[in-house]
């Protein structure tokens, strides 16, 4: 297991219930071996998150690499 960790500000001008951070993590090659995922609930306007976006990885190799996939919030 491997986890990613940051902060996350809402800047949108509006209040969330509910917010989720994805990476995607590579190989050293650039192919995608996993995903990470991390959620909150309540994630008010002008609040930072901190938040720990937890991995699962396909096969033994370490990632060498991931970035943002995607930040979803209702």
């Amino acid at each position: 297991m491997y986890a990613i960790t940051g902060t996350l500000t809402n800047t949108s001008g509006k209040d969330f219930g509910y917010v989720q951070v994805q990476y995607v993590l590579k190989d050293a090659s650039g192919a995608q071996i996993g995903t990470a995922w991390g959620n909150t609930s309540s994630l008010a306007d002008g609040v930072s998150w901190k938040f720990e976006a937890i991995a699962s990885v396909n096969g033994d190799e370490p990632p060498a690499s991931f970035e943002l996939a995607d930040v979803t919030g209702f």
